[in-house]
């Protein structure tokens, strides 16, 4: 049984790569378009990895940038990056938040969770200001009261500490067996919400197979935000 549904933000309600790719194209002309799908996951693996190590020694915003951005263009590129480069990708990247929007099944999903009254919340990783841009760019207050959109960067936790999970459990008194979590990301969603106890969902659009050494933890998958809505339709509202 799923009597609440939760659900990460960055690539799972929206296109985070459209945002990326606009930045590169406008920063880093000489780069072929065709590399940026491929730079892109790169990007998310030292977004991922620096996000934990920033978290722990207090780097500041630009350092936390600059060493994703760095460390992604070192594999693809012989540019070495300056400090000027990542604020100007900076800027653009942000500008370029402001004009994301929903999957479209993502929104038919939320209009009708919000139509039924179904329990739901938002559970977020990163930095409170920045994720609060794409909070108010998707219009998600339409959707979740403010109690029910959590950003890490608000708590002494982040994904994947199961202690995160545990804290929103508490917050929204939700049952952890009975809250279903759907994101994108196999380490931080599903990894981390599973160890809390959640039901979880993988909304695997990129196609991604499970990291090395990691057999399956997660209880469902779909590759669409299609899928995702009528999985959620049949399983959860109708069932």
């Amino acid at each position: 049984m799923i009597t609440a549904i939760v659900f990460d933000v960055d690539d799972t309600l929206y296109d985070l790569q459209s945002p990326f790719k606009e930045a590169i194209s406008k920063n880093f002309p000489s780069i072929n378009g065709q590399k940026t799908e491929v730079m892109f996951d790169t990007y998310r693996y030292y977004s991922d990895l620096a996000f934990h190590q920033a978290y722990q020694e207090n780097w500041s915003q630009f350092d936390y940038d600059h060493y994703r951005l760095g460390h992604m263009l070192a594999h693809f590129t012989d540019i070495d990056l300056r400090a000027d480069q990542t604020r100007a990708f900076k800027a653009d990247y942000q500008a370029a938040l402001g004009r994301i929007r929903l999957f479209p099944y993502m929104q038919q999903l939320l209009e009708l969770l919000l139509e039924t009254n179904f329990p739901r919340a938002v559970l977020t990783n990163g930095e409170v200001d920045h994720q609060s841009l794409k909070i108010k760019g998707l219009a998600l207050e339409k959707y979740f009261d403010s109690q029910h959109l959590l950003i890490s960067g608000s708590t002494p936790y982040h994904k994947p500490d199961p202690r995160l999970f545990n804290l929103a459990s508490q917050i929204w008194d939700f049952e952890p067996s009975q809250t279903l979590y759907i994101g994108d990301a196999y380490v931080n969603d599903m990894m981390g919400a599973a160890k809390a106890g959640w039901q979880t969902l993988w909304f695997n659009h990129r196609r991604r197979p499970l990291p090395p050494h990691q057999g399956p933890i997660h209880n469902f998958e779909c590759e669409t935000d299609e899928e995702v809505l009528n999985w959620v339709n049949h399983h959860v509202l109708e069932a």
